[in-house]
């Protein structure tokens, strides 16, 4: 049996400590001291391209075929105009994977699933809309059905949301968002390097001339341009891998020491079916999902401490 204080069934981000400190020593004094102080949006979206691309331990490729990138509120402001665009002003019908961020379904109650409780994949129908994250959610890896569902999106004009919001706590994934159903990739710094409080994120699109709220309020300045100096602050020094190299030791070791099955993220495993826990996290009738961050937190302070 695990220890539920420290292996939990929501799959929160990894924290660190210098996380934190480094935003407290963030040199807040000489930025409000220059003129037009945090109008950084365009250096912020050089940085976060560049940030991304910065990876030794995963591939990204595509994101250079969309020709719009927007500052956005973390994903969840991305995700929040797709609604409105496809649900509301284009009439279609949300479907994502089980086990996808929880936020849609509480948002979209009228939302269908791609998949039965077998993980047989269902299809898409012409009336509909996807999103789908790329470290999946639900396996913290790649959605098995990926390549079917794009080809699938294309032959009937199904657009696809891509969220790379778990982007930053994953190793040997490759992110390729060059099929054409693609029709935006959200990133988020929220789990990669400790700014679920100080939210930014962007957006790749081919919405030129586009009149919904982000491109408006990107158009106009129109946006928390403090965060965009933290991001930068934090992204000088911290890349997409910081947390594999850091815990990536401690999560070998509480996989083989727990029974785990490892995951290409570093905050979540999953267990076998049949493990005695496996009930008490499972998730959406589909796969059972355990959280590692305290434990990872936890294992790392007492390692430290032995020192």
């Amino acid at each position: 049996m695990l220890d539920k204080e420290v292996f939990l069934p929501d799959h929160k981000a990894l924290y660190r400590a210098e996380y934190q400190k480094r935003i407290a020593d963030a040199p807040w004094k000489e930025w409000l001291s220059k003129p037009n102080f945090f109008m950084v949006r365009d250096e912020y979206l050089d940085k976060i391209h560049e940030w991304i691309h910065s990876t030794k331990l995963n591939k990204v490729t595509g994101l250079d075929r969309f020709k719009c990138r927007h500052m956005t509120v973390g994903s969840t402001h991305a995700f929040d105009e797709a609604y409105y665009r496809y649900s509301e002003i284009q009439s279609r019908r949300l479907r994502t994977f089980r086990g996808e961020y929880a936020y849609h379904k509480r948002i979209r109650t009228d939302r269908v699933r791609l998949d039965d409780k077998e993980g047989n994949y269902l299809g898409v129908e012409e009336n509909d809309w996807v999103i789908l994250s790329q470290p999946f959610c639900g396996n913290g890896g790649e959605q098995p059905h990926i390549k079917t569902l794009l080809d699938d999106c294309l032959a009937k004009d199904v657009p696809v949301v891509i969220d790379c919001a778990w982007y930053g706590t994953c190793r040997n994934i490759h992110i390729d968002v060059t099929h054409p159903a693609i029709k935006e990739v959200c990133f988020s710094l929220t789990k990669g390097i400790g700014l679920g409080n100080i939210r930014s994120g962007a957006r790749y699109s081919n919405y030129e001339d586009d009149h919904l709220p982000i491109a408006q309020q990107n158009l106009y300045n129109h946006l928390p341009l403090s965060c965009a100096q933290v991001g930068i602050w934090q992204m000088d020094a911290f890349s997409p891998d910081n947390q594999w190299e850091t815990f990536g030791h401690i999560n070998e070791k509480l996989i083989k020491e727990n029974g785990l099955i490892q995951t290409n993220c570093i905050h979540v495993a999953l267990l076998e079916k049949g493990h005695p826990d496996y009930g008490y996290f499972e998730i959406e009738d589909s796969r059972s999902k355990v959280g590692l961050r305290f434990a990872l937190k936890k294992e790392y302070k007492r390692l430290k401490d032995a020192k």
